[in-house]
């Protein structure tokens, strides 16, 4: 079993090495600075990774490759991340084509989850069997050759590499070494095969103004649709609960939270289109809007949700100060800062994959890794809610 995880890790490895030599850019067509990034791309093995270069100034490269367990790059795996200086006044233009000599600096391997962890481990990556999770390791001093299909080279090993921008997407030439020729005479031009990466904008602030709604999913026999409207720096989330098992076209009750002090925060390494965000809970309020509703509350678990056995249609509860557990799972505490993440990608809005409450973590340490799984709390602006 653990020979062929080593395999499987050096197949793994080498795939990530091809794409280095093919990767993808974000800036203007008339020089290489940018943020490019692949699309979520399926390799052997079931593997799945998203590559993406940032090249700053003409000075800098990071070029971040994010290992994945699920087809839709949600789940992260781990983070393997190379960072080189470009030697000053090395790129030259020549057609759509950019010859860059890189300055190797270091080369780190960070598992992001406890699969992630597990998977390094089971195959004694680098020669390791400690990988945990969120702890990063420096290849450079390593014997990774056994699975990573070669040692870090040393610090500021010259490479000699050729990009090519076309139509806002770049392409690295394929190389016999890992980053790029060793000599300037075996600087590579050949771009046969070598995928295509976009270039990728990126403001601080993901714009989320609107409305974003789930769709109709049934639980059970009951059904539930969720509901985000962004419109302010104070957020609502709105839960719809219906008994019909299919069909939210009818609802029994509305549950609805209030935020303020919603803010992003910053980027999310593994995850080139998300933000960190957070946002404080003000206030939430259980309304029946049936009968139906309206029992449910009053039946829920044994003294009724919130330990309350007084719901009345059209009559709205403040769980403010309630202890609503039994509800929830979790106790909500007014002026508790969440803390979560936020995803927009071909127009779907995504939140973190969160283990309290839907809305994030209450621990900043503890804010979500990964993205809820496809299909799972996937909203779409609504135009007209």
């Amino acid at each position: 079993m653990k020979l062929a995880l080593k395999t499987k890790f050096i197949i793994i490895v080498s795939i990530f090495l091809t794409i280095l030599s093919c990767s993808s850019s974000e800036t203007k067509t008339d020089s290489i600075n940018g943020f490019w990034v692949s699309t979520c791309e399926e390799q052997e093995l079931n593997q799945y990774f998203i590559t993406s270069w940032d090249i700053q100034n003409e000075q800098t490269i990071k070029i971040e490759r994010s290992e994945f367990s699920d087809p839709e790059c949600r789940t992260l795996l781990n983070v393997l991340e190379a960072r080189f200086l470009i030697v000053p006044n090395s790129v030259v233009k020549f057609g759509t084509n950019y010859a860059v000599d890189l300055l190797f600096n270091d080369l780190i391997l960070t598992p992001k989850t406890l699969d992630g962890e597990n998977l390094l481990n089971a195959a004694t990556f680098c020669e390791q069997t400690d990988w945990t999770v969120g702890q990063t390791k420096d290849l450079n001093n390593l014997p990774c050759v056994g699975t990573l299909g070669f040692d870090a080279p040393t610090f500021e090993t010259l490479f000699y590499n050729t990009f090519r921008i076309i139509n806002n997407q770049l392409t690295v030439a394929a190389s016999p070494a890992p980053f790029g020729a060793l000599t300037f005479e075996e600087r590579s031009v050949d771009f046969e095969g070598a995928p295509a990466y976009d270039l990728l904008p990126r403001p601080t602030q993901l714009d989320v103004d609107g409305v974003w709604e789930s769709e109709c999913f049934g639980q059970a026999s009951e059904s539930f649709k969720y509901r985000w409207d962004f419109r302010t720096s104070s957020p609502k989330l709105f839960i719809f609960y219906t008994a019909n098992l299919t069909d939210c076209s009818v609802i029994d009750l509305t549950n609805e939270f209030t935020f303020t002090n919603f803010s992003q925060t910053g980027f999310v390494s593994g995850f080139p289109k998300a933000r960190k965000f957070q946002l404080t809970f003000v206030d939430g309020t259980l309304l029946p809007l049936t009968t139906v509703g309206q029992d449910f509350l009053n039946n829920y678990d044994v003294n009724g949700a919130c330990d309350y056995q007084s719901f009345t249609v059209d009559v709205p509860f403040s769980i403010a100060g309630q202890d609503c557990s039994d509800l929830y799972g979790y106790s909500l505490n007014t002026n508790t800062t969440f803390y979560n993440l936020l995803n927009i990608d071909n127009s779907i809005l995504t939140l973190g994959n969160t283990n309290q409450v839907v809305f994030g973590n209450e621990d900043e340490a503890d804010r979500p890794v990964s993205l809820t799984p496809a299909g799972e709390f996937d909203y779409q602006l609504v135009p007209n809610p």
